[in-house]
């Protein structure tokens, strides 16, 4: 975080240094550094803040770097912030049932009665559902209507959630870290808390209350880049206002206490030549040449008010109002027609590094293009860092000054590829401009599936309006059953949603799983020897009973798929495993290396020989195929996570078991394929690392590499219920 340039500013809105918050973080840091934190407003702020940036950026557990603490702070906040900000399940049916009848009567159909059990059963489902029940199974048995009703409270539930994680989310990214100072994301983020969505009426964002049922203001970068320009240039202007008058008034003082010097003086003379006299005080400063104080005749530079702000904007800013400041600017952003955006004829535009930024946000900060360079400071910012392409589609009169997408660079490689479409996603039309300008750069490369999926999205979109069939590939893309579709925004392209409420899954999954509906098991008891998929709760045995062949199992369809991989294990000893993956460039590290060099690995390599008592002699084992199952906590049965144990005890109840420990290595050295930002845990006997705890193997890919990690796992741990596990399908005895 950029350093508190401003904490006074939070100290006059919030008086933040007296909040039991910042008492906590002032003892927490003399603690930690035997250090006083002195008395001072500014220093207390700050001791604040920068506890707030070590929760939003903690540093690494020494020998576990691997374990992402700052994805669980953030997780730990967002179940924080929703306890305490989002609408209550029984509020929210409370609100909704009531705005119904309202409805109803603005209507004509005068007052009508929703009977209590009706208005019990509604709030008993929202109610689980929001508890992480499945709403399917939740909804299963309420009448048509009633389950409208409720699946529409907890859309309104969800929009909430959804609404309120875009902002923690992106205050806290290193984009925002370099943009925003953290006085300055605190004061945006205290201020949302307590606004609901806008009101395009009054041009505002009104206060919510805890019955308020619309979402949190709309995220707009470029807006937000605005009130920070506004409270930065107010805050110079002011402080160079305050530093001209203290020199007038130095300037008065020194002036006044000469006058009165001089004046003294001769008051004196007089007494000294008739001590008898009366002195005339009037006609000595008459006499003197020295008039009163005039700022007039005294050269003191008085800054000039460049700000040229309106007296709404001015009067936001005196009172510190960010509702106001956000208010006043969303309402002036211009949206992009449609019909513009069908042409995308036009030009890229570089802004070169180190340039003045003031061109690219004269270019930009009009139009809705939700991008934070349309602040001047931001700007200024990521120019000093690298170049900034812009790419500018033809208007009305043929002039390219339509912003589409921006590419911005840090030194030579690409920082961030931006569109105009929510969530800065790029808009349908102009993905071929820029996956053609991707090609110009050295890592342009890597951004190919980007546009290669943006324009698959199009396309399956445009066979949607058109009301032509989509394909099973197609189906497989837009339920991203082989892989995440991946865009250029902050979020997933807003497209995959809208384009899944048009879809019927029942009808779908008939074309994906190439079956009909006999062929699909809806529970154990439904499988048989023809049974193609299983849709369904995972019940126990599940896995003993299905057949070898059925290779389509979900919880949920399209978004609970229970994955099979089979991988090959046996017949290498840990050091040929190490060697594998070392060559194959994989990264090993440190408590993972440790756990391989433990005995319990080399041990379980290797055949069991009662003839042989010393181990390290046993032969290895020979190859063999593993079948494995992912399953998420979740898919396990336990919607608000579980321990080890329990994770255990269900994964073996539905016919699974514990996978060797070799699978971690093998698993990492055969998984070629992994997705970007994906982490699979083993289940498995768990093994001492070096520093004594119990582990097990995970494997992930990031923006480091591919790896291969360790985690620890002790038998009383929870594991949060997105986690995913990979267990080995028990060998069924051969028959006879």
């Amino acid at each position: 975080m950029e350093k508190g340039s401003n904490p006074e500013f939070l100290r006059q809105k919030y008086q933040l240094e007296k909040s039991p918050e910042a008492e906590r973080a002032v003892a927490r840091k003399e603690s930690r550094t035997r250090e006083r934190v002195r008395n001072i407003p500014a220093e207390r702020i700050q001791a604040y803040l920068d506890r707030l940036d070590v929760v939003l950026n903690p540093p690494p557990i020494k020998g576990h770097e691997s374990f992402d603490r700052k994805a669980r702070n953030l997780s730990m906040m967002k179940r924080f912030m929703h306890e305490a900000l989002i609408v209550k399940p029984d509020v929210a049916t409370e609100e909704y049932l009531g705005h119904q009848q309202k409805q109803a009567r603005a209507l004509g159909h005068g007052d009508t009665d929703i009977p209590d059990d009706v208005h019990d059963q509604i709030t008993r489902a929202v109610q689980a559902i929001a508890k992480g029940s499945d709403i399917g199974e939740e909804l299963q048995e309420l009448p048509n209507e009633q389950k409208q009703m409720a699946e529409e409270i907890v859309a309104k539930i969800e929009d909430q959630k959804r609404s309120l994680d875009k902002w923690i989310d992106y205050l806290a990214t290193d984009d925002a870290g370099a943009a925003y100072p953290d006085w300055f994301r605190y004061w945006a983020m205290r201020s949302v808390t307590g606004l609901s969505s806008f009101d395009k009426d009054t041009k505002t964002f009104p206060s919510r209350d805890e019955e308020t049922m619309n979402p949190f203001p709309e995220l707009d970068q470029a807006v937000l880049g605005k009130v920070r320009d506004h409270v930065e240039h107010d805050r110079i202007y002011k402080e160079q206002l305050a530093a001209s008058r203290q020199e007038l008034e130095r300037a008065e003082k020194k002036h006044n206490k000469e006058r009165q010097l001089v004046i003294g003086q001769k008051i004196a003379e007089a007494k000294k030549q008739n001590p008898a006299a009366p002195v005339d005080r009037e006609r000595i400063i008459a006499e003197l040449d020295m008039a009163p104080f005039d700022p007039s005749t005294f050269e003191i530079a008085t800054p000039v008010d460049e700000r040229n702000l309106e007296p709404e904007v001015q009067s936001a800013l005196d009172a510190k109002d960010f509702a106001r400041l956000y208010a006043l600017e969303f309402a002036k952003l211009i949206p992009t027609s449609e019909t513009l955006l069908h042409n995308t004829t036009g030009q890229w535009v570089k802004y070169a590094q180190g340039s003045e930024p003031t061109l690219l946000v004269q270019s930009i900060e009009r139009h809705k293009t939700g991008w934070c360079t349309a602040g001047e400071e931001v700007a200024k910012s990521q120019l000093s860092r690298g170049d900034f392409y812009v790419y500018y589609s033809q208007d009305e009169s043929g002039a390219s000054s339509i912003p589409r997408a921006a590419i911005r660079m840090e030194g030579d490689k690409i920082a961030e590829v931006r569109g105009i479409a929510p969530d800065q996603n790029l808009d349908p039309h102009i993905a071929p401009v820029v996956g053609a300008k991707m090609k110009e750069f050295p890592d342009g490369t890597a951004y190919e599936k980007k546009a290669g999926d943006m324009r698959l999205l199009t396309l399956v979109e445009q066979k949607t309006v058109a009301g032509k069939p989509l394909t099973k590939q197609d189906l497989l893309f837009l339920y991203e059953i082989n892989a995440p579709i991946e865009g250029f925004g902050y979020d997933k392209d807003p497209r995959v949603v809208e384009l899944h409420r048009e879809r019927n899954p029942d009808e779908d999954m008939l074309v994906v799983f190439e079956c009909d509906e006999s062929q699909i098991a809806r529970s154990v008891d439904q499988i048989n020897e023809s049974t193609k998929a299983y849709v369904g709760k995972l019940e126990p045995g599940i896995f003993d009973q299905l057949p070898e062949g059925v290779e389509h199992v979900y919880t949920k369809f399209p978004e609970s798929r229970i994955r099979r991989q089979s991988i090959e294990i046996g017949g290498k000893d840990e050091q040929e495993l190490e060697n594998l993956l070392e060559r194959s460039g994989f990264q090993i590290y440190g408590y993972a290396k440790s756990m391989m060099e433990h005995d319990d690995f080399k041990r379980s390599l290797r055949e069991p020989d009662p003839k042989q008592p010393d181990w390290k002699k046993w032969k290895l084992k020979s190859p063999e195929e593993a079948k494995l199952i992912r399953l998420r906590v979740e898919d396990l049965g336990f919607p608000s996570g579980a321990t080890t144990d329990q994770i255990y005890a269900r994964a073996e109840e539905l016919g699974l078991e514990l996978c060797p420990p070799e699978v971690g290595p093998q698993f990492r050295l055969q998984y070629t394929n992994q997705p970007m930002n994906e982490y699979v845990y083993v289940g498995m006997k768990q093994i001492s690392d070096s520093g004594g705890s119990p582990g097990v193997f995970y494997v992930g890919r990031n923006d480091d590499g591919s790896w291969l990690r360790d985690d620890w796992a002790k038998p009383a741990d929870v594991w949060d219920a997105s986690y995913e596990f990979v267990f080995r399908l028990r060998k069924k005895p051969l028959r006879p």
